[in-house]
């Protein structure tokens, strides 16, 4: 009787594991499904957007370089997915993306970065032209403070890159 109790256990425990195997198998197959868009941003960066139907991204990467009020300048990359930590607002074929985060440094620094886009969908399946723009605060514990902005960076997926001039119009 134990025997064939423990038995009935096993085989229940391997079609668990089968069952999320083949769940997590499906979702990632779900993942390589989705179409990529790439572009570029006026300071050369590169843009990926990913797409589960025409006009319709879950996910982009970019990268934005902003100048701070120290003189430097900051480099930093942008990783989204609808959903997650951030929503993706649509609105029609208009997108806008915020994510906003806070962070202590080691050497007590407090540092507000955010990040924000804008766009247009369309009207091709991977089209969309729009701008992205990184502000950022950092706090040091001595009180000396540094701001960091680079402006909306125009970019443009599988379609002409609009003017600067057109984009950079007013802060977001």
């Amino acid at each position: 009787m134990f025997r064939g109790l423990l038995g009935i256990v096993a085989v229940g425990l391997l079609v668990l594991v089968v069952q999320r195997a083949a769940a997590s198998h499906s979702a990632d197959a779900d993942w390589l499904k989705l179409t990529e868009g790439h572009g570029r941003t006026v300071q050369g960066a590169a843009v990926e957007m990913r797409f589960d139907r025409p006009a319709h991204p879950l996910a982009f990467r970019v990268q934005v370089r902003a100048r701070c009020s120290s003189g430097s300048s900051w480099d930093a990359r942008w990783s989204a997915f609808d959903g997650t930590a951030i929503r993706f607002h649509r609105s029609g074929r208009g997108l806008r993306v915020v994510e906003i985060s806070d962070k202590r440094y080691d050497d007590g620094t407090f540092g507000q970065i955010v990040f924000s886009m804008r766009a247009t969908l369309g009207p091709g399946a991977k089209q969309v032209r729009g701008w992205v723009r990184l502000t950022a605060g950092f706090s040091h514990d001595d009180g000396a403070s540094t701001a960091c902005d680079s402006g909306r960076v125009a970019f443009a997926i599988d379609a002409p890159l609009a003017s600067t001039r057109a984009t950079s119009a007013r802060p977001s």
